[in-house]
């Protein structure tokens, strides 16, 4: 069976989530580095043992090892001569084997873990040789998969670069001591250093015990300007001082590797930049002057906060969620007794007038508990293959009443047609917000362009913003002229109940419909966007191929009662009784039930009579679907209306198609309840 289209894409996630840990782990300090690898691959791949070893000559020295959860820095070595990653060294390839502890008794290391498997994989070095080896042991006999193999092959390609610039870093190290001892060779030296420096990459100074620098090369020129000659602090901070937290200076202090992340401006943009700092010492030891390695993180630093910005929106939304669910429970009674209420209440009388009240007050807290449910990615999705130039063009009317006369608005349409498979409801409801929003953006009046066309996303585009899939896309732009946002606005712009209104003014959830729409159609959304310049809200939807056909809306018919038989099991005894009342005041004959078990019960009890089956979904012991089936098997011809109050995500969750079903959501109306009940009697 084919995965879903959410299934694979949770194992993109999850595989790219696997991946930004390796990634974040392979920065730093270099003992923090190492120590990172082994404790990820140890919990990643659930082996008991993962062993990180350098290779000089003929022997192995472990420079961490994970243990049953537990890490250790330079556990030790051993002679790689009767070992298994003798033979990595000799393959340069991974190795499996099982029973290993047999097939080389003499390895102590192996006996000691008590392993049966055996896992080895070579870092190699840029000229192809193994400069360290990767091992994983367990207790059990394992099999590792081709993504398991892939992400060895990945961390021991990164694990041999580092090893190979932390070799070349103390190379250069020892080096330039050299130099400082031995002048008459200092041409010589120098030369060779630089083009080893050079294949580093990094960017590099040289600085006395004072921090004035003494060297730099290109890149660090490139990075921080030509500033030989000068105090680094005075160069680069304009201070009279030394920089608090500066990692050089610390380094002279404990003789230690210190490791510091500063934003910098290039060409008046901010970049990140990761400072390593390490001391140089004379054959006495004395420390005489230090090295600086400046790296610019400025992706892995957008990649961190991208992924903090995705957790931190993921609890939000498995919050408000939940809280929605709740208050559907509760609307769902208040809009059905107060519902039932007006229908008695005499037109103009003030019972029928607060009641008119009440129910409007009711229906902005439901759409709340719907906008809740967007932003989350819960609310219950109906996709069908649409075109969104279609979509927009039927819009027109509604965006320019929204805008007012102040506003002019300007719709670009390059292709004619833009097939994409969404739920035309929702997308009419992200274009109103949008236009929402930019007319609040607008107070004196403006400009509103809505333009679509077809974009690619490719490599290029990906690594550049840090987003999205390769393949074809609907792209959606809505540009104002308005007052624009502030970075501090633009990184919240998407926040739940964040707004920069008065209090009064706005809910702080357009916005956050918007995004959860989007995520939820499997889309992309950013902004750009400076103060006084207005912004433009960018929607990339995956493109569906063919031409789709728009559906005609047709009003909704008048509710319709009826004299036949309704068993209703609900869990929710306010829910409940509004439903019989409603459908009592409607014609209906009503048995009710509180839970699954009961609801199998009273059909029994009343098998020839039943003519429809009105089934709560989530109940505990026994849900909607289950009572059902069972059901279905006593009389296979039964028909059923479903209703819940729970998100859609929630329901497939449960094991439960929705989309297959008759099915209405809370919170509902009596009248929604009649027409949906005559709807699903008379198919």
């Amino acid at each position: 069976m084919a995965n879903k289209p959410d299934d694979l894409h949770a194992e993109q996630v999850q595989r790219f989530k696997r991946l930004s840990e390796i990634s974040l782990a392979l920065t730093g300090d270099p003992i923090d580095v190492f120590q990172n690898i082994a404790h990820l691959l140890g919990e990643l791949l659930s082996v008991s043992v993962a062993n990180l070893s350098e290779v000089r000559g003929d022997t192995l020295f472990f420079l961490s090892c994970y243990v049953k959860g537990a890490v250790f820095p330079y556990p030790g070595s051993c002679l790689l001569a009767k070992t298994p990653c003798a033979t990595i060294e000799q393959c340069k390839d991974i190795r499996i084997y099982h029973n290993v502890t047999e097939l080389f008794p003499e390895t102590d290391f192996l006996r000691r873990h008590s392993a049966y498997t055996y896992c080895g994989f070579p870092a190699l070095d840029g000229n192809g040789d193994v400069i360290g080896i990767i091992c994983l042991l367990d207790e059990q006999p394992r099999h590792f998969t081709e993504e398991d193999r892939y992400l060895m092959k990945i961390v021991a390609q990164r694990i041999g670069a580092e090893m190979e610039r932390q070799r070349i870093i103390n190379e250069n190290v020892l080096v330039i001591k050299e130099l400082e001892q031995a002048v008459a060779k200092a041409n010589d030296e120098r030369a060779r250093t630089e083009s080893i420096i050079a294949a580093i990459g990094d960017g590099i100074s040289i600085q006395n015990t004072d921090l004035k620098i003494l060297y730099q090369n290109q890149i660090h020129k490139d990075f921080m300007g030509d500033h030989i000659g000068e105090h680094c602090y005075h160069a680069y901070e304009h201070n009279s001082a030394v920089c608090e937290g500066c990692p050089l200076a610390m380094s002279f202090l404990d003789g230690r590797i210190h490791t510091a992340e500063r934003c910098v401006l290039f060409d008046g943009v901010p970049s990140y930049i990761e400072i390593t700092a390490s001391p140089l010492r004379d054959s006495s030891g004395e420390i005489i002057a230090g090295i600086e390695v400046v790296r610019d993180v400025t992706e892995r630093h957008t990649l961190k906060s991208q992924l903090l910005q995705a957790q931190r929106m993921e609890a939000v939304g498995q919050l408000t969620g939940r809280i929605s669910h709740d208050f559907n429970n509760l609307l769902t009674a208040i809009l059905g007794f107060g519902g039932i209420l007006q229908m008695d209440a005499a037109s103009g009388s003030r019972a029928r007038t607060y009641l008119d009240q009440i129910l409007s007050a009711a229906e902005r807290a439901a759409h709340l508990a719907r906008g809740m449910l967007a932003f989350s990615r819960q609310q219950i999705m109906h996709p069908e293959p649409v075109n969104l130039d279609e979509i927009i063009i039927n819009l027109r009317g509604i965006l320019a009443h929204l805008l007012g006369e102040k506003i002019a608005m300007r719709i670009i349409l390059k292709s004619g047609s833009l097939p994409v498979m969404a739920d035309a409801g929702q997308i009419e409801q992200v274009l109103v917000n949008l236009a929402a929003n930019a007319r609040d953006a607008m107070p004196a009046g403006g400009q509103l362009a809505i333009e679509t066309e077809v974009a690619e996303m490719d490599d290029a585009f990906i690594h550049s913003h840090g987003y999205g899939v390769q393949g074809t896309y609907a792209l959606l732009s809505v540009s104002d002229t308005g007052t624009g946002m502030e970075e501090k606005v633009r990184e919240k712009i998407f926040e739940p109940f964040f707004t920069t209104k008065e209090a009064g003014k706005g809910t702080g959830l357009g916005m956050s419909i918007v995004y959860g729409i989007i995520k939820q159609h499997n889309g992309y959304i950013d902004v750009s966007s400076e103060p006084q310049k207005g912004a433009t809200f960018r929607i990339y939807l995956p493109f569906l191929k063919g031409q789709p056909v728009m559906k005609q809306k047709h009003p909704l018919p008048s509710p319709r009662g009826g004299t036949e038989t309704v068993l209703i099991v609900e869990d929710d005894p306010g829910a409940r009784t509004f439903m019989r009342i409603a459908l009592e005041k409607f014609g209906y004959t009503v048995i009710e039930a509180a839970e699954g078990e009961e609801g199998v019960e009273r059909f029994m009890q009343n098998r020839d009579s039943i003519h429809l089956l009105l089934l709560d979904v989530i109940m505990p012991k026994k849900n909607g679907k289950e009572v059902y089936n069972e059901i279905r098997k006593i009389r296979g011809e039964i028909k059923a209306l479903f209703v819940s109050g729970y998100a859609g995500a929630t329901i497939e969750k449960a094991g439960i198609d929705y989309t297959d079903l008759n099915f209405i959501t809370k919170p509902l109306s009596p009248n929604d309840l009649a027409r949906k009940v005559r709807e699903v009697l008379d198919k």
